[in-house]
């Protein structure tokens, strides 16, 4: 019988594994793996309780939220102290200071009441000066615009003009320029009569008798009656553009009636062409009655 070259094994292979033993080695792998992915503290120590370690985290983080409940409270209590006595301070303050603010208003009430008695005592006062100048300007007139010559007597001046004012033996005490100087234009003619009517008779004759000369004459007015007397400028000047001219046309019972004599205030005017009266801002507390009519 004659042997066969390579005959054909069968069963096996040599160093291979059974179907069942294969299962086992893939179960003891993944074991392994499984082994090796956990960290090394739990392979090594045995598993902890649960519960016990939530217990232990709930009583730690309990202690910490109660510290930090007592320290915000402590701070809001400090907090509320200090603006409580802030408060108390300012109120004190607020307190004092209107004390101090209704004593100031009492002060200043009484201030005022004396410093309106001051000035009614001022007003008196100087409402008296008034008076007392005006009486010593009684006898007083002046003559504007008379042109200033070298060597000039003021005297024989105002002779020259009261003689052509219809008033030829009229007494005259004094004469001189009076005011400060000023380049281009003539000083007033400060004259003082030895009777009052002579005044009169002057003021009264002045507008129609020089009407033609480049002065005329005025009263010797205080300068409160003077500033009053400015405050009707404007007026007068457009009732003399209107054409009606105001001329003093008083007599003595007038001027008697008046008391101190001035020719400023109180005015009534007739304009021209016509009878009815104007009142020209009179004010009450001038003493004196001044009429005034339109010239013909």
């Amino acid at each position: 019988m004659i042997a066969e070259k390579n005959p054909v094994k069968r069963g096996r292979p040599v160093g291979s594994y059974g179907r069942k033993k294969r299962e086992e080695l893939e179960q003891l792998s993944q074991q392994t793996r499984l082994t090796q992915s956990q960290p090394d503290n739990m392979s090594d120590t045995e598993p902890v309780d649960s519960d016990v370690e939530v217990e232990d985290l709930t009583s730690k983080f309990s202690k910490i939220l109660e510290r930090a409940m007592k320290k915000i409270s402590q701070d809001l209590k400090d907090l509320d102290d200090e603006v409580r006595g802030v408060i108390e301070n300012h109120t004190k303050q607020i307190k004092d200071l209107q004390i101090k603010n209704k004593r100031l208003a009492e002060r200043v009430s009484t201030l005022e009441e004396k410093i309106q008695d001051l000035q009614r005592e001022k007003e008196s006062h100087a409402d008296q000066i008034n008076k007392q100048e005006r009486f010593s300007r009684r006898n007083n007139l002046r003559i504007v615009g008379f042109k200033t010559e070298a060597e000039e007597n003021p005297i024989e001046i105002a002779k020259e003009v009261f003689t052509k004012a219809g008033v030829e033996s009229c007494r005259i005490e004094r004469a001189h320029r009076d005011g400060r100087v000023v380049e281009g234009r003539n000083r007033h003619i400060l004259v003082k009569v030895s009777f009052y009517m002579d005044k009169v008779t002057l003021l009264r004759n002045s507008r129609s008798h020089l009407s033609q000369e480049e002065y005329y004459l005025t009263d010797d007015l205080t300068l409160i009656d003077l500033k009053e007397k400015r405050k009707y400028s404007r007026e007068v000047a457009e009732l003399y553009r209107s054409g009606t001219k105001l001329r003093f046309l008083g007599d003595v019972g007038d001027l008697q009636t008046a008391g101190d004599f001035n020719f400023v205030f109180n005015l009534e005017l007739d304009k021209k062409g016509g009878n009815s009266n104007t009142n020209f801002k009179a004010r009450a507390e001038c003493l004196a009655l001044m009429k005034f009519s339109s010239s013909y």
